[in-house]
């Protein structure tokens, strides 16, 4: 079995830092009984090497007027996969795209503050890109969970 790359005090920096990324050095060190600067070369490994991709905020688009949110599941030309998935990517709206398997070869979210805006983005995005051949949107009509933070799994491992 593969010993894993990061150790505990690795991972109890990550559940910390996904818990407040505005957590400070002092509180973490006092958390973790090590020195500021130890936790600081920790972090600092963990954004080299790409662990902890980067620090931000998370939103709550409805409260920011972006009321519509929805799911696509988009079938494309294969030899055309990588080159639809970002294209889409580029249109602002859509906050993740993805090259899956599955029913459809690409899965993207968006969001939208109203009807004719979405309907806007996919007159002249979806509907104008070649290789589409046919997608399926849903309406995201309430959150049950909705949380990024691997917390518990890395706690797991």
């Amino acid at each position: 079995m593969r010993k894993p790359k990061y150790d505990e005090t690795d991972l109890n920096i990550i559940n910390l830092l996904q818990e407040n990324a505005r957590t400070s050095l002092r509180k973490l060190s006092s958390r973790l009984g090590l020195s500021d600067v130890a936790i600081y070369y920790r972090i600092k490994k963990l954004l080299q090497e790409g662990a902890v991709k980067k620090f931000t905020v998370l939103i709550d688009p409805e409260r920011l007027g972006l009321s519509i949110r929805v799911t696509i599941g988009i079938q494309v030309d294969p030899p055309l996969l990588d080159e639809v998935a970002k294209k889409i990517a580029e249109e602002p709206s859509f906050y993740m795209v993805w090259i899956v398997s599955g029913a459809h070869n690409i899965h993207a979210e968006a969001a939208f503050k109203d009807n004719a805006e979405m309907k806007a983005v996919l007159d002249n995005v979806l509907h104008k890109i070649k290789g589409i051949q046919e997608y399926h949107m849903s309406i995201m009509m309430k959150a049950v969970k909705e949380d990024y933070s691997l917390s518990q799994k890395l706690i797991s491992l």
